[in-house]
């Protein structure tokens, strides 16, 4: 799987009205071959007021590509190429969201492990 990397940076404070300072935000677009399949919205911004150097504000895989692999790649990828801490937040109600994260969280410490 090839995945290609479109990246947009700007300063909006509309995304997140709610945040009284500008946020500079990283959208990602994730592809494979040529089919847009999904995308990540990055920023630094906590929930929890904690320093962090990344964080998944948005993450989603369209319906079509899901359950083959991409999300976890992506992830993969994501991790791969922006070091340091992350963090993320997903709504309790959002079973699929929590079912996937949990799974990531599993094989992170899978893959640290075999290191």
């Amino acid at each position: 799987m090839a995945m290609k990397w479109m990246r947009m940076e700007c300063m909006n404070t509309d995304i997140f009205r709610f945040i009284l300072r500008i946020v500079i935000v990283r959208f990602i677009f994730i592809y494979d071959d040529e089919a847009w399949i999904g995308f990540a919205l990055l920023n630094k911004y906590s929930c929890t007021g904690e320093e962090i150097d990344n964080a998944i504000a948005e993450f989603s895989i369209f319906p079509a590509y899901r359950n083959k692999g991409y999300a976890m790649d992506a992830i993969r990828l994501l991790v791969e190429e922006r070091k340091g801490s992350w963090q993320l937040k997903c709504a309790l109600n959002n079973a699929n969201g929590l079912y996937f994260w949990k799974k990531v969280k599993q094989k992170n410490i899978e893959d640290l492990k075999s290191r």
